[in-house]
């Protein structure tokens, strides 16, 4: 594994343990201290990767994103061409209404 790879691994680990423990603890009680200790690293590590808990946050909310976008788009491409837009449209909020409440099991 070179270099560049180790550090992408630690960049997943964090963004995982920071995930789990805010979806646990809620974001305001995860400090970055919660989140380095289940990662197994410094604070100084930590830091490296991301200069503050705002950072790992957004870069969260743009991986659950990516996903859903894509999985809608998967799904949507699938649709029956005949639907109405009505009918897409309840389908892809009753879809989005379903990730929302699955939640990250990731």
């Amino acid at each position: 594994m070179d270099h560049n790879e180790s550090k992408r691994n630690i960049r997943e680990d964090i963004l995982a343990a920071a995930s789990d423990l805010m979806m646990r603890k809620g974001v305001k009680e995860t400090s970055l201290k919660d989140i380095a200790n289940e990662v197994g690293i410094s604070k100084g590590t930590l830091y490296y990767h991301f200069s503050s808990k705002d950072d790992m946050i957004f870069e969260i909310a743009d991986k659950h994103l990516t996903q859903v976008t894509d999985d809608l788009e998967k799904w949507v491409s699938n649709i029956d061409n005949n639907a109405s837009f009505e009918q897409i449209l309840t389908m892809v909020i009753e879809r989005v209404s379903n990730l929302e409440t699955r939640g990250n099991h990731e």
